[in-house]
């Protein structure tokens, strides 16, 4: 009973207190069409792939991944800064058999 409570007590103040954030932080982003899916996938692709990364080369990887995204999003056409995080993602985490 007491786990029961403990977890709707949980959920009930962590989705109220993320949803104020996020309606008050959601002015800082600025226009999110502007990003596209350029910055949702990356973003998106770390959450899936975060678990697997487990050692300090992995991890530096990944968020060097995403920083080359980043920087590419403003001046290079779309698509072009996934394509390129993916092959210097391949390149940089390359393991030899």
């Amino acid at each position: 009973r007491y786990g029961f409570w403990a977890t709707g007590i949980g959920v009930y103040v962590f989705w109220n207190l993320f949803t104020l954030l996020g309606a008050v932080g959601a002015q800082s982003i600025g226009n999110p069409s502007a990003w596209g899916l350029d910055a949702a996938v990356p973003a998106a692709f770390l959450g899936l792939v975060w678990p697997r990364l487990v050692d300090k080369k992995t991890k530096l990887i990944a968020l060097s991944a995403i920083a080359l995204a980043l920087i590419l999003i403003p001046i290079a056409p779309a698509g072009v800064p996934i394509i390129a995080t993916v092959v210097i993602a391949i390149i940089f985490g390359w393991k030899k058999s």
